[in-house]
């Protein structure tokens, strides 16, 4: 069975069932039991910078059909289920999105049966200049490039969730607090999930005086993935350029301009982002998180998260449990 709904008759739907917080900040929705279960939690924080949660299970495929309308800049994080958009995209569980502008219009098919759970931050492009700050007319190429589109066009950009993302994502879902300490806490891990999707565009406009050309970029990003691959026991410098098609000069310039770091700071911060999400897990040791990104001594493991992260690994550990 399918079930067509407009953008209204969607909407209208979830504010018959929707109910508010004491505090006004939040705001909740069950969705109608004749297109599945579960529920839409929704924040709003300073400025009207909202934090959407859709937690859903679809009995049925649904379709929802989207009038043109100006589209306020959207960050959304996929963590299960698939859909396809109005653009014609089929997202899924571990990619993310930032889109905006003046949206053409279309239907959202909502394949079923499934689980959709989404993490989703609206802002007005105002508020979101305000965050960046500094003046327009400051920005780099690839800033002013989303400015600019947003305000005429439709914006859209898909990418992978990173593990650094995966992160405040998971800690929005098990946020422990109420009330005042809750509405900070979330806003706090709205605004870190924000800088991180801006972060390509912001260091692009700091590196906008690169050296590399389009084949150059692509071998450094090719030995980003290959350096990845093998986390646990990675290649030297001299076999990671040989399997890119650079030479080691090569190599290390290109991680320096397009990621800001050296090929083993790349590294090193990847591990530790990784052994956050693990210890994260129940049924797991120090021990076992330590070996799978690449440390065989538990000490030098302990040191290095602590470093990176102001707790120790066991800490860390301990409070997800």
């Amino acid at each position: 069975m399918t079930i067509a709904l407009s953008y209204a008759k969607y909407h209208q739907l979830l504010e018959a069932n929707q109910h508010t917080s004491s505090d006004k900040f939040e705001s909740g929705s069950k969705i109608p039991e004749n297109i599945g279960q579960g529920k839409i939690q929704k924040f709003v924080f300073q400025n009207d910078l909202g934090l959407v949660i859709r937690d859903l299970q679809m009995r049925d495929r649904v379709i929802l059909k989207n009038p043109p309308r100006q589209h306020p800049v959207e960050l959304g994080f996929r963590l299960s289920g698939y859909l396809q958009d109005e653009y014609g995209n089929y997202l899924q569980a571990g990619q993310n999105i930032l889109v905006g502008g003046l949206e053409p219009g279309g239907t959202i098919d909502c394949f079923k049966p499934q689980n959709l759970l989404e993490i989703s931050i609206y802002a007005e492009l105002q508020h979101l200049e305000r965050l960046i700050g500094g003046s327009p007319e400051s920005y780099g190429l690839a800033l002013k490039q989303f400015f600019h589109t947003i305000q005429k066009e439709p914006y859209f950009l898909v990418n992978a969730t990173t593990p650094a993302m995966q992160i405040p994502l998971r800690q929005i879902l098990q946020c422990p607090y109420q009330g005042i300490t809750k509405r900070l806490y979330l806003e706090s891990k709205t605004l870190e999930l924000i800088a991180l999707t801006l972060e390509p565009l912001l260091n692009r406009c700091q590196r906008q005086a690169a050296t590399l050309n389009q084949r150059d970029r692509d071998k450094i990003h090719l030995a980003r993935e290959r350096l990845l691959e093998q986390l646990a026991d990675p290649p030297s410098l001299k076999t990671l350029a040989q399997e890119a098609g650079c030479n080691e000069y090569k190599l290390k310039q290109g991680f320096r301009e397009l990621f800001g770091t050296t090929v083993f700071g790349y590294l090193h911060n990847h591990r530790m982002e990784c052994a956050q999400l693990l210890l994260m897990k129940e049924n797991v040791t120090i021990t076992e998180v330590a070996c799978a990104v690449g440390y065989n001594s538990i000490s030098a493991f302990s040191t290095a998260f602590r470093k990176k992260f102001g707790i120790s690994p066991k800490s860390y550990w301990q409070s997800y449990l």
